[in-house]
């Protein structure tokens, strides 16, 4: 019989505000000036098993470009690529486990000679208790071609849904100006998921008529649709995650 003790069990992290989410090293908003694309902000929030908000998560997104292109040496596609978008974004989770960031609406992407993607976002979570991190994708609920996509037509049908990202009717947003704003350090700058403290997403209050009036009066290319995409660690709900 073994005289050695076991070791504890520990939590892994949470350790990445100190790390990856210093304001020099968030990246929320992946669309400059010079970006071309339509712009769309996505909102949402990490919960665990539980249902209960996860406050300091790690959410990285990457995507294509407005023409279906990635900015990544291995893309040889013939499309044009877009030198002023990266398609990299990271954002922390607030105490109510809200995260943001402010990009383009991609493009559809090859899956083979034959076949092609629906316009998606690939989404990865880190989160403390992860040993490895856990990646999923984004697809948009107002794209026809959702349908026709390989990857998400391989998802069983009763799971699907945790994959789309649904549009906020009526909803605009003036994009920001803070590349390196950070939900967790500027909770002004993060619209929380719940419509009531977002009066700009609350079409019952005064103040949601008035930016809705003004958003419709603007015709530039600052005003931003909103897509809403939740994340379920595990449990009921729980988004589908994939074997990369």
């Amino acid at each position: 019989m073994s005289t050695f003790l076991l070791t504890g069990s520990q939590t892994v992290g949470p350790f990445f505000a100190p790390c990856l989410l210093r304001e020099d090293a968030c990246r929320n908003v992946l669309a400059g000036p010079e970006t071309v694309g339509e712009r769309i902000r996505i909102e949402g929030r990490v919960f665990d098993g539980d249902g209960a908000p996860v406050p300091d998560a790690l959410v990285e997104i990457w995507q294509a470009d407005e023409h279906g292109r990635y900015n990544h040496p291995d893309d040889a596609g013939t499309a044009p690529l877009d030198s002023d978008f990266t398609g990299f974004g990271r954002s922390g989770t607030a105490e109510d486990g809200s995260y943001w960031f402010e990009t383009i609406k991609p493009g559809p992407v090859p899956f083979n000679a034959q076949r092609w993607q629906a316009p998606h976002i690939v989404v990865t979570i880190f989160a403390r208790g992860l040993l490895n991190h856990l990646v999923t994708r984004l697809y948009f609920a107002d794209e026809p071609t959702n349908a026709s996509d390989p990857i998400l037509q391989s998802i069983p049908d009763e799971r699907r849904a945790t994959l789309i990202a649904r549009r906020d009717v009526g909803t605009r947003f003036i994009a920001s100006a803070n590349p390196s704003a950070n939900p967790s350090a500027n909770p002004s700058a993060n619209p929380s998921a719940n419509p009531s403290a977002n009066p700009s997403a609350n079409p019952s209050g005064d103040a949601s008529n008035d930016a809705s009036n003004d958003a419709s009066n603007d015709a530039s290319n600052d005003a931003t649709t909103i897509y809403r995409f939740d994340i379920i660690l595990q449990g009921r709900g729980e988004t589908a995650f994939f074997n990369v």
